[in-house]
């Protein structure tokens, strides 16, 4: 069970470090880039069945709010931890 806790606690510390650098822009040879590529490349096939019911709103600005990582982190604070 420890080794679930502790999966689950690094999941989510993963979802909130992903969640903070995509508030920062990236692009191929910037400092940032391998590690939100690498970091994208672990939470996204979480956030992938999410995102095919509920996909990213778009505001009147050409930006879209992603409530996929809002949603599995509700799932994991509310239902699996307290099972750990």
């Amino acid at each position: 069970m420890a080794v679930l806790s502790f999966l689950v606690d690094l999941l989510i510390l993963l979802i909130f470090v992903q969640a903070a650098l995509s508030w920062f822009p990236s692009y191929p040879g910037s400092p940032l880039y391998p590690v939100k590529s690498f970091l994208n490349r672990l939470v996204d096939p979480i956030y992938a069945p999410i995102r095919r019911v509920i996909p990213p709103i778009r505001t009147g600005s050409g930006m879209a709010v992603d409530i996929a990582p809002m949603l599995v982190l509700i799932v994991l604070l509310v239902i699996l931890k307290p099972l750990f």
